[in-house]
């Protein structure tokens, strides 16, 4: 390698959990629009003419005013409790930190009408998080197969 003078061990550290904070962003984030799908094309089938909301809120409303299925409606009251997470997810600025063990912690802040929100995600936290949204997904991906 011709680096012009040492590496320093924290800035390849802190490359390596960028990397992997924003992996674990994105696949949350993936969770989210695999979900969004599923209710858009539920909402297809079930009203093929009318084209459907443009909000995923106002997706998942409409959805569970169609449905008759208790469990389908709690799934989708499940994701609509998520959706300031999603939000966030999606629109928020995020800022790394990380020790010089690589751990990270990601901060997101959004600014919106209800004024500033902020989470925090560590590697800890977003693994049971990525594991109940991906569960979550492939529920209401079974329930509202075509």
């Amino acid at each position: 390698m011709n680096a012009p003078g040492p590496i320093n061990p924290l800035d390849e550290a802190h490359r390596r959990a960028t990397a992997d904070a924003n992996q674990w962003r994105g696949r949350l984030i993936n969770h989210y629009a695999k979900a969004e799908a599923r209710v858009s094309d539920a909402l297809h089938r079930i009203e093929p003419d009318r084209p459907p909301p443009l909000l995923l809120s106002q997706k998942i409303s409409r959805l569970k005013k169609l449905s008759a299925d208790p469990t389908l409606i709690e799934q989708l009251a499940t994701l609509e409790g998520r959706l300031a997470e999603r939000n966030l997810l999606v629109h928020g600025e995020g800022k790394i930190w990380v020790d010089p063990n690589g751990e990270w912690l990601l901060q997101l802040r959004q600014r919106g009408r209800a004024g500033e929100q902020q989470h925090m995600l560590c590697r800890d936290t977003v693994k049971p998080c990525h594991d109940e949204l991906h569960k979550l997904v492939q529920r209401l991906t079974e329930k509202l197969k075509a």
